[in-house]
Protein backbone atom coordinates (compact mmCIF):
# COMPACT_ATOMS: atom_id res chain seq x y z
CA UNK A 1 0.00 0.00 0.00
CA UNK A 2 2.73 2.43 0.97
CA UNK A 3 4.71 1.71 -2.20
CA UNK A 4 1.65 2.28 -4.37
CA UNK A 5 0.89 5.61 -2.66
CA UNK A 6 4.54 6.57 -2.90
CA UNK A 7 4.52 5.82 -6.64
CA UNK A 8 1.38 7.94 -7.10
CA UNK A 9 2.96 10.82 -5.18
CA UNK A 10 6.14 10.52 -7.26
CA UNK A 11 4.04 10.54 -10.44
CA UNK A 12 2.15 13.66 -9.30
CA UNK A 13 5.38 15.39 -8.33
CA UNK A 14 6.87 14.56 -11.74
CA UNK A 15 3.74 15.85 -13.51
CA UNK A 16 3.81 19.08 -11.52
CA UNK A 17 7.52 19.53 -12.22
CA UNK A 18 6.88 18.91 -15.93
CA UNK A 19 4.03 21.44 -15.98
CA UNK A 20 6.19 23.97 -14.14
CA UNK A 21 8.99 23.44 -16.66
CA UNK A 22 6.58 23.91 -19.58
CA UNK A 23 5.20 27.10 -18.01
CA UNK A 24 8.74 28.38 -17.43
CA UNK A 25 9.64 27.74 -21.08
CA UNK A 26 6.48 29.51 -22.27
CA UNK A 27 7.29 32.49 -20.02
CA UNK A 28 10.86 32.62 -21.31
CA UNK A 29 9.65 32.45 -24.92
CA UNK A 30 7.18 35.28 -24.30
CA UNK A 31 9.88 37.34 -22.61
CA UNK A 32 12.26 36.72 -25.50
CA UNK A 33 9.55 37.68 -27.98
CA UNK A 34 8.79 40.82 -25.97
CA UNK A 35 12.48 41.76 -25.91
CA UNK A 36 12.69 41.15 -29.66
CA UNK A 37 9.60 43.29 -30.34
CA UNK A 38 10.90 46.05 -28.08
CA UNK A 39 14.30 45.98 -29.79
CA UNK A 40 12.64 46.18 -33.22
CA UNK A 41 10.46 49.05 -32.02
CA UNK A 42 13.47 50.96 -30.69
CA UNK A 43 15.39 50.46 -33.94
CA UNK A 44 12.40 51.57 -36.02
CA UNK A 45 11.83 54.55 -33.72
CA UNK A 46 15.47 55.60 -34.08
CA UNK A 47 15.21 55.25 -37.87
CA UNK A 48 12.05 57.39 -37.88
CA UNK A 49 13.77 60.02 -35.76
CA UNK A 50 16.79 60.07 -38.08
CA UNK A 51 14.51 60.30 -41.12
CA UNK A 52 12.55 63.15 -39.52
CA UNK A 53 15.75 64.99 -38.65
CA UNK A 54 17.06 64.55 -42.20
CA UNK A 55 13.77 65.86 -43.60
CA UNK A 56 13.86 68.85 -41.23
CA UNK A 57 17.45 69.64 -42.20
CA UNK A 58 16.54 69.37 -45.87
CA UNK A 59 13.53 71.64 -45.37
CA UNK A 60 15.67 74.16 -43.46
CA UNK A 61 18.21 74.13 -46.28
CA UNK A 62 15.46 74.76 -48.85
CA UNK A 63 14.15 77.64 -46.75
CA UNK A 64 17.64 79.10 -46.36
CA UNK A 65 18.33 78.73 -50.09
CA UNK A 66 15.06 80.52 -50.85
CA UNK A 67 15.95 83.27 -48.37
CA UNK A 68 19.41 83.68 -49.98
CA UNK A 69 17.80 83.89 -53.42
CA UNK A 70 15.29 86.51 -52.21
CA UNK A 71 18.06 88.56 -50.56
CA UNK A 72 20.10 88.43 -53.76
CA UNK A 73 17.07 89.52 -55.81
CA UNK A 74 16.33 92.36 -53.40
CA UNK A 75 19.96 93.47 -53.39
CA UNK A 76 20.04 93.39 -57.20
CA UNK A 77 16.79 95.35 -57.38
CA UNK A 78 18.09 97.87 -54.85
CA UNK A 79 21.34 98.22 -56.79
CA UNK A 80 19.40 98.74 -60.02
CA UNK A 81 17.22 101.37 -58.33
CA UNK A 82 20.31 103.12 -56.96
CA UNK A 83 21.91 103.02 -60.39
CA UNK A 84 18.79 104.38 -62.08
CA UNK A 85 18.25 106.97 -59.37
CA UNK A 86 21.73 108.41 -59.77
CA UNK A 87 21.56 108.62 -63.55
CA UNK A 88 18.02 109.99 -63.31
CA UNK A 89 19.35 112.95 -61.35
CA UNK A 90 21.92 113.68 -64.02
CA UNK A 91 19.80 113.01 -67.07
CA UNK A 92 16.27 113.64 -65.90
CA UNK A 93 14.24 116.63 -64.88
CA UNK A 94 16.94 117.86 -62.52
CA UNK A 95 19.64 118.03 -65.20
CA UNK A 96 18.96 121.73 -65.65
CA UNK A 97 19.40 122.31 -61.93
CA UNK A 98 23.10 121.63 -62.28
CA UNK A 99 23.38 124.43 -64.81
CA UNK A 100 21.84 126.86 -62.36
CA UNK A 101 24.47 126.19 -59.69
Amino acid sequence: EYLRERAEVDTLVAQIADENEKERKVREEKQAESRHLLQNFLVEQQQRQQQKLAEELEENERIEAYARMKRAQEEKLAAEKDGLGGSHLLHGDNAGALDEV
